[in-house]
């Protein structure tokens, strides 16, 4: 512990000292075999940034909150807006504890008890964000945001140091802004997600991911299917997630002509579909989607090739709207994209989409928002603030070879990495070869941890990877093995919390 004196502040305010080990080398120039850590940055005074000028729907957190009413559906775990059909009837409520509380629970509970596989636990997990902490985007920035994308000067940029920034620093950018009245659970987050097909391994790893990571009384995620032909209580992947239906889950059926037919905005839809109807169908569809539901409801839209890592209360609730960049390339990526219900940042996108044949291509939405020829950063940050890839895509920039050479934890090449059951050959360099060649299960879990999963990051876009296997001693594997040990009751998230039910 040390002892700091907040600027402002009347008392001292102890700040915890912690200590990270990563068992990744400097490189041969250096006699270590790898960096520890000590991080102990006492809580700084927010930075303001500069997001333009907004109207009076959306300026401030308090009326962001105000717009983002949402109307639960009915206790089942399919609900369809225009048939209203019920499916099935809403289980036990869930309850979260973290290891304090259940220790002082009480003993009337059938499993106020840790299991012995948390309490032999060498993972100890972090905090959950202060109540009210917005992210601090220009420190952010400071190690996230490369100075310039030229080629001399962009390989410079450290994707590694970005990461152990927003890992170990947090008190130097989560910040409680001045005169706040702002309180997490006022209005729960509300995330989105949209599948077209069978629910199978792959969206329910995301669903896992979101159950895993975002506060439980105060999150709800919306899966919004194009169809409601099928009998959820029978699919494998998804009836062990029933029990967090409607609570925290929502089935939802996702109907074009009620969903474009509600809003003058998107009119003539149908003539633009008949024309367009082969390339509007496929990836377009969905590029289409999110911006329809977040127009509607509000909240926060997340690609199904997306998993969360981290609690988003941070980011959900800052006063402008966002979304991050497409790799290296000056261009939103919208598979994370966070907007408020009925925003102007959002008809103007929708209005210039349909006057464009409904292009929605995250591509085109810096020139739906910025009317000039020579758009800069600036410009489009006044509108949709362009968060840096790293944070959310942190494998991107080297999988594009831009940065091919650098060493990450873990040290992965390409998308497709995260599906690999061997541990690749520079999976954790230095590891002498006869280790990273044992393709003994055992072996494989003492290096793969969840918790060193490009720790730091808000996500992980796997960018469309649907046909791999998901093998238990893959990355997704190990994932997937943690969200069901938390979702079992077996073991903690990251956050030191587990379930009780």
């Amino acid at each position: 512990m040390i002892e700091e004196q907040v600027p402002g502040a009347t008392d001292v305010k102890r700040i915890p000292c912690r200590k990270f080990k990563f068992d990744v080398p400097l490189g041969k120039r250096f006699s270590q075999a790898a960096l520890t850590y000590v991080a102990c940055i006492p809580v700084r005074s927010s930075t303001s940034v500069d997001v333009g000028h907004k109207t009076a729907n959306d300026a401030g957190i308090d009326v962001e909150l105000n717009l983002d009413n949402f109307t639960s559906p009915p206790a089942t775990h399919i609900y369809d807006e225009h048939q209203n059909t019920q499916i099935s009837a809403s289980p036990p409520t869930t309850i979260i504890h973290t290891e304090h509380e259940i220790s002082k629970s009480s003993t009337s509970s059938p499993t106020t008890n840790i299991h012995a596989e948390h309490e032999n636990s060498t993972f100890k997990g972090s905090s959950r964000p202060s109540d009210g902490y917005l992210l601090n985007i220009s420190s952010v920035n400071e190690y996230c945001e490369p100075n310039d994308y030229q080629k001399e000067a962009f390989k410079k940029y450290r994707i590694q140091s970005c990461l152990d920034f927003l890992s170990m620093n947090k008190s130097s950018y989560l910040f409680k802004p001045e005169n706040s009245t702002l309180t997490y659970n006022e209005k729960p987050m509300q995330f989105h997600v949209y599948w077209k097909g069978k629910l199978n391994d792959k969206i329910s790893l995301m669903i896992r991911s979101f159950l895993y990571t975002q506060p439980l009384d105060s999150s709800v995620l919306n899966v919004w299917m194009d169809s409601n032909d099928e009998d959820l209580t029978n699919n494998s992947h998804i009836r062990p997630l029933l029990k967090f239906s409607p609570k925290n889950i929502q089935f939802r059926i996702w109907n074009c002509t009620e969903q474009l037919s509600h809003d003058p905005i998107y009119k003539g839809w149908k003539r633009i579909m008949r024309k367009q109807l082969k390339k509007i169908q496929t990836v377009g569809y969905s590029d289409m989607v999110r911006f329809v539901l977040l127009q509607r409801y509000g909240g926060l839209y997340v690609d199904a090739d997306v998993l969360l890592l981290r609690d988003m209360r941070p980011l959900y609730y800052l006063d402008y709207e966002w979304s991050y960049r497409w790799s290296e390339w000056f261009h939103y990526n919208t598979a994370v994209l966070r907007l408020w219900k009925n925003s102007t940042i959002g008809r103007t996108i929708i209005s210039a989409a349909m006057k464009h044949k409904m292009n929605f291509h995250p591509m085109r939405i810096k020139k739906y928002l910025v009317r000039k020829k020579n758009i800069t950063r600036s410009d489009v940050n006044k509108k949709l603030y362009m968060m840096p890839v790293t944070m959310f895509d942190p494998l991107w920039l080297k999988s594009d070879l831009s940065l091919k050479k650098q060493i990450m934890v873990p040290n992965l090449s390409q998308f497709k990495d995260v599906f690999s059951r061997k541990l690749l050959r520079n999976e954790f360099p230095g590891v002498n070869k006869k280790v990273t060649k044992n393709t003994n299960a055992e072996n494989i879990k003492r290096w793969r941890k969840k918790e060193k999963f490009f720790d730091g990051a808000f996500t992980y876009h796997w960018h469309n990877n649907w046909n791999r296997r998901i093998n238990s001693m893959s990355w997704m594997g190990i994932l997937k093995r943690g969200y069901d040990d938390f979702l079992e009751g077996k073991g903690a998230n990251l956050y030191n919390e587990y379930i009780v039910t």
